[in-house]
């Protein structure tokens, strides 16, 4: 098992027992004094790697079986933005990380970078939230409550529909989930809202 503890560490856990395989820490920039990551799902294959996003916008590669660092990739933060890569997720061999106005896709293997959809800061891809993906497209869920797709390996846009929003404009729904491969779905404080995957 992978987790994360509150300084941003990732760690690898024994299942049966509990004990902590090895752990990977980094020191947070001089102008980061806090650390933060949100370990992505493992991928295997050709490499077998835990996605770490830092709050000083670093994203790490971790080795699964090791815990050594495989690659990193760093970007310049975005006015006004705390975090640049704030989220990430691993599909079909490819990273796709979230910043505050691109969605990047990386190759999990060498991270090298395979596209890069630029947006307007506030844009399709500003949210918190990490990005979907089924194999085939990714998707994001921006803060006005747009949920948008892109072709997985090419970055190509797909589609894009407007979920309910409240009255100052902001999306009402939040930390979407893919479910069953064909929706998804996405809790609000007036419920739950499914929405079928084109």
């Amino acid at each position: 098992a992978i987790a994360n503890d509150t300084l941003g560490d990732v760690a690898a856990l024994d299942l049966q027992t509990g004990r902590v395989l090895w752990r990977f820490g980094w020191s947070p920039l001089p102008d980061d004094p806090l650390r933060y990551s949100k370990p992505a799902f493992r991928i295997a294959g050709d490499g077998d790697v835990v996605i770490a996003p830092a709050s000083d916008a670093r994203l790490f590669a971790i080795d699964v079986a090791t815990g050594t660092q495989r690659w990193m990739v760093t970007r310049n933060g975005c006015e006004n933005f705390a975090r640049d890569i704030n989220s990430a997720t691993i599909s079909q061999g490819i990273v796709v990380a979230v910043s505050c106005d691109a969605l990047i896709a990386y190759d999990a293997v060498t991270g090298a970078e395979r596209w890069r959809y630029r947006a307007a800061v506030g844009g399709e891809v500003n949210t918190g939230g990490a990005p979907l993906s089924d194999g085939t497209v990714v998707t994001v869920m921006n803060i006005a409550g747009w949920l948008t797709s892109w072709d997985l390996r090419t970055g190509q846009k797909v589609w894009q529909y407007r979920t309910p929003s409240r009255e100052d404009g902001t999306g009402k729904l939040r930390d979407p989930v893919l479910f069953a491969g064909e929706f998804i779905l996405a809790p609000a404080v007036d419920g739950v809202y499914a929405f079928r995957r084109r």
